[in-house]
Parts: structure tokens; C-alpha cells; sequence
């Protein structure tokens, strides 16, 4: 009785209590039967269209890294805890997902989240969240896992749509106890081959951890997510296969990969990797890349993104309005930099340092790389790094159940 009457004040109070103000992120928490909920609503996102789902096995706070990509993309971001302790674990997502997501709408006065699209993602046993969803039909836009399981090609007698759904998955190029490699050749090869638009990422240099998939992953639900929602309406728009882009598999382990328009890919299509646009087929062929003898760098005042090994996370947070500095570090000096934010020039140089100050980076999680070419003629790319640009905004902070 105590928990009606809460929600009927918080419903007859919510343009005041429950809309986030301009210059605030809601974080409403959310205590189920079977699972504890987090939604983050960023300030400015006046319909959410669409929203990151995590399904971890532990609690999670707010993160900028979600939440700017969120922003952004006027989504929403939703963590959906389950205890790893209990068993059934994907039929509590299953169902606590869309239940949880029908009581916020009620309670935060906001209809679109009982239809809104659903982009799973996660690490490892995370990434359990996709199967999970798997059966929201017509509600799924895409999925993204990293050191996790690719989706079993006989699932898609019972889910054919999944075939259709644009999915990407990462695995570490070293081989570990979980025997993640394996997957590609017994799962993602058939499915390929069947012509479903799905993509991967090999990365050098990890085993089974997150590494610097984040770059990737920002590249990728900014691609989905511009191919297929619409402008108007709800239903979301297919990706044709023929209107993507393929990477090569065969080179994907030298400084400069091969990508092409699909119409324009001179390999066997069904070998290569499925890539939904322009956009990100540029970030993952600096994904890919391997053997550059430069870095790239990344500065705001004193804080510079970490010169790291393969493997390992690249990741600089700042605030808007500052100015970011981007450069490359290593031996030697290259005869012409290019600087790009997916596939969009932001600079170039041709004179040491081989630096631009990137003036008015807008909010949001970029994924960033550099172009070279050094005094033979020869041209490389580096590995990119996530530029996590953090809007000037407070956060307030709900709990209904309280």
C-alpha cells in the first residue's frame, strides 16, 4: 500500500520531479523481485530513442563513457543487475527487462520507454544480455559483445531475425581458458556464409579482457543507430547487407587493412568481415591494424591519454569546451599525419610536431585514430583511442522503492 501511494505522488509530481531538467542526467534506481535496475537519463534527451542495456552480474554506477555515447545519441542507458548466485539467469533478463523499462515509463512519465529500440551489450558473461534479448523481435537494434559468446547459428531456426540484426562481437587474439577463437570458425564463418550482417573484432594483443574494445564499441552503436532508426515512427529500418562495407580478413593484421564499399570489395565477400557503414569501417580498420611504429596521443592541460601496448585500454576523459591536443608519439617522425574521428577529417600536418588542437570536441564518446605516411610513401594507421568528452551537467538521483 505504502509503495502504490509513493508512486501515485512521484506520477502526479513528474513534470517537476521525474523529467531531467536541462543541465541535469537522471539516475533512477529500481529494486525488482529478481533484479536491481539502473537507468540513466542524460540532461537534453527529451525522447529516448533507443537505450544501451548492460546485464552484469554486479551492481554498476554511472559511467561517462555510457552516458556521453547515451547523450549523444539521445538514448538512454539501462543496467540490469542479476544475482550470478541464482540460477536462470537469461530468463530473469528476459523478463525483468521489459518490466522494469513498462514501470519507468509510468513512473518517469515517459511512454517511449514500454517500445523503445534495445542495443545489449557486455563483457564476458555480460554478454549474456544479447541471447537474453533475443526475443524482442522488431525492438532489437543491434548487439555488441566483447570476450564473450558469438551467438550459436542454431539459435537462428528459432530467432532468423537475428541473422538480419546487425551484431558486432570482439575477441582477443590470445587463445585462453574461456576458448573464445574457436567461436569464430564454429559460429560466426556459417553465419557469414548465410549472409548475416554481423561484424568482428580481433584484437592483437589481449586475452580475455575489455581492453580497448570502448573504441569500437562508440563507433558501432553511432553507425546502427544512424542506418536504422528512423526519423519518424518506430520501426526500425533494415541495413541491406549490399549497403555496407567488408574488411578484409587476410591483412587485417598489417598497418593498413583493406575496406571497401561492399559493391566494391575485390575478396570473397562471404569471407570478410560485415561492416554497416563508412563511418565505422574506418575506426575498426585502425582497430585492426597491427605494426605501427607510431601512437596516437591525446592531451587536455596536464592529462595525456596512456601510452599503452596492444591489448590495453586508450581512454581520455574531458570536459566540453576544452581543447584537446592530438599527436603521435614514437620513433622517428612520419612525413604527413591525418587525424580523424571515425571517418571524418578533423586535421592534418606536415611539419614536426605533427600536432592539431582539436578547438570545440563536441559531447559524446569519439572514437579517434591517426593516419600517416612517412618519407617512403608508405601509409599506416594507429591503433584509436576513445575520447570521452563530458558534458557541463549535474545529476540528480532517484529512488522510487524509498
Amino acid at each position: 500500500m505504502k509503495n502504490a501511494l509513493l508512486s501515485l505522488f512521484l506520477l502526479s509530481c513528474c513534470p517537476l520531479l521525474c523529467k531531467a531538467a536541462q543541465g541535469e542526467d537522471l539516475v533512477v534506481y529500481l529494486e525488482r523481485p529478481e533484479a536491481r535496475v539502473m537507468l540513466v537519463i542524460p540532461a537534453g534527451v527529451d525522447t529516448v530513442r533507443g537505450i544501451l542495456l548492460h546485464g552484469p552480474n554486479k551492481e554498476r554506477k554511472p559511467d561517462a563513457r555510457w552516458t556521453e555515447l547515451a547523450r549523444s545519441l539521445q538514448f538512454a542507458h539501462m543496467v540490469c543487475s542479476i544475482d550470478m548466485k541464482r540460477n536462470n539467469r537469461p530468463r530473469r533478463l528476459r523478463e525483468n527487462v521489459p518490466a522494469a523499462l513498462n514501470e519507468l515509463a509510468e513512473l518517469l512519465d515517459r511512454p517511449e520507454l514500454k517500445s523503445v529500440p534495445l542495443a545489449p551489450t557486455g563483457h564476458s558473461a555480460g554478454g549474456m544480455t544479447l541471447s537474453a534479448m533475443a526475443g524482442q523481435k522488431g525492438r532489437l537494434l543491434t548487439g555488441a559483445n566483447d570476450c564473450s559468446w558469438i551467438y550459436k547459428t542454431d539459435h537462428l531456426e528459432r530467432f532468423p531475425h537475428m541473422a538480419e540484426t546487425p551484431l558486432l562481437f570482439v575477441i582477443g587474439a590470445i587463445p585462453d581458458d574461456f576458448k573464445m577463437i574457436p567461436a569464430i570458425e564454429a559460429q560466426y564463418d556459417p553465419a557469414r556464409e548465410g549472409g548475416a550482417t554481423w561484424a568482428l573484432g580481433f584484437e592483437w594483443g589481449k586475452a580475455h579482457s575489455f581492453g580497448n574494445a570502448g573504441t569500437l564499441f562508440a563507433s558501432w552503436f553511432k553507425a546502427v543507430a544512424t542506418e536504422r532508426i528512423p526519423e519518424e515512427g518506430n520501426e526500425l529500418k533494415a541495413i541491406p547487407r549490399e549497403e555496407g562495407w567488408l574488411g578484409s580478413r587476410e591483412d587485417w593484421d598489417r598497418v593498413l587493412p583493406t575496406i571497401a564499399p561492399y559493391s566494391d570489395y575485390a575478396g570473397d565477400r562471404e569471407e570478410a568481415v560485415w561492416l554497416p557503414n563508412r563511418a565505422f569501417a574506418y575506426t575498426w580498420r585502425a582497430y585492426q591494424s597491427k605494426g605501427s611504429p607510431w601512437q596516437l596521443q591525446a592531451q587536455v592541460g596536464e592529462k595525456r591519454s596512456r601510452e599503452v601496448k596492444e591489448g590495453k585500454k586508450r581512454e581520455l576523459r574531458c570536459r566540453v569546451a576544452e581543447e584537446v591536443t592530438l599527436s603521435l608519439t614514437g620513433d622517428g617522425e612520419p612525413g604527413r599525419v591525418q587525424f580523424f574521428h571515425d571517418d571524418q577529417l578533423i586535421g592534418e600536418s606536415s611539419e614536426v610536431p605533427f600536432r592539431i588542437v582539436w578547438k570545440d570536441p563536441p559531447a559524446g564518446s569519439h572514437a579517434l585514430h591517426a593516419r600517416w605516411t612517412n618519407e617512403a610513401g608508405e601509409e599506416g594507421l594507429t591503433q584509436p583511442l576513445l575520447l570521452v568528452v563530458q558534458a557541463d551537467v549535474s545529476r540528480r538521483v532517484m529512488r522510487p522503492e524509498k
